[in-house]
């Protein structure tokens, strides 16, 4: 019995760990990449730029991928949520200080990254 699970943790630790990223619910998913490309969509507006949605549509899903990849849904969920509370001047809790303050530590990789990929 103790071979199998040796054999397991033997091979598991050779699996990259993004490999082992679980992705996000449907929901979220939806939630992030509407978001993402309205954003995009206004920063090629904003630019005086004709809003490339492929691109953008690309851009976002790489960026979701790579958030996967690094936080779990909840800690996105909670950064997530965080960042919107923080805007109107509310307190959030420490878990979600903490993931907000993770996700901002990635949001600069993840897009550089995303941008140099498409």
């Amino acid at each position: 019995m103790k071979a199998p699970i040796l054999l397991l943790a033997l091979l598991l630790s050779f699996v990259p760990m993004a490999a082992l990223a679980v992705p996000y619910s449907t929901k979220v998913e939806s939630i992030y990449m509407d978001g993402c490309q309205k954003g995009g969509a206004q920063s090629f507006k904003t630019n005086k730029l004709a809003p490339n949605m492929a691109k953008i549509t690309s851009y976002c899903r790489c960026t979701l991928n790579k958030f996967e990849q690094t936080m779990t849904a909840d800690e996105f969920v909670k950064a997530s949520t965080a960042s919107i509370v923080k805007t109107k001047n509310k307190p959030v809790d420490a878990a979600s200080e903490k993931s907000l303050a993770k996700l901002k530590a990635l949001r600069g990789q993840v897009a550089a990254e995303c941008v140099g990929a498409n």
